[in-house]
């Protein structure tokens, strides 16, 4: 959620403290300063998407891993010995973790993919609550450079008409809040 501690959720200062102040606060960026705080958001939201996608993806690779290794260890307990050893050699040959290995792995990688998906809903909670500062009609040229910028880039004075408008959305957005 905005106005929340980066750092850390516990803190000496109740929500409604916290809100207050991290309102104040946008309320004397300029219009550049919300907006640009809006791309760091919309990046660092876009960035843990992916990192969840990437996640979730080593999941599936350690998962099928473990279910290679553990049909492969099936096949060798019924081989002769000589068998087994060979049958050993080429799984490390072609692999380099073992199935507790895999094991351990798909657990941990499953808890930091659900932190990012828990760190993803609130990012988004943040970019929303961002969107009530960004102006409402942005200049067309503003999206020439879309491939950098999906959000359109800041006024170039860094002071604009909107401002005013911004700072009562954000009284109005206080008082509703």
């Amino acid at each position: 959620m905005m106005g929340r501690l980066a750092s850390s959720t516990d803190s000496e200062y109740d929500d409604e403290t916290i809100h207050r102040i991290f309102f104040q606060g946008l309320q004397q960026m300029s219009t550049e300063g919300v907006c640009r705080a809006a791309y760091y958001k919309e990046v660092k939201l876009e960035y843990h998407r992916h990192l969840s996608i990437i996640l979730a993806w080593e999941v599936e690779r350690l998962s099928r891993l473990k279910h290679f290794l553990d049909g492969k260890q099936q096949v060798q307990e019924d081989k002769a010995t000589r068998a087994f050893e060979e049958a050993a050699l080429f799984t490390h040959m072609v692999v380099d973790h073992d199935s507790e290995r895999a094991s351990q792995d798909i657990k941990f990688i499953t808890a930091v993919q659900k932190n990012e998906v828990k760190r993803i809903t609130r990012l988004n909670a943040e970019l929303d609550e961002l969107d009530v500062f960004l102006p409402l009609d942005p200049p067309a040229s503003d999206f020439d450079d879309a491939d950098t910028h999906s959000i359109g880039d800041p006024p170039e004075d860094g002071a604009g008409v909107n401002q005013s408008m911004n700072l009562s959305l954000l009284a109005n957005t206080k008082d509703v809040a």
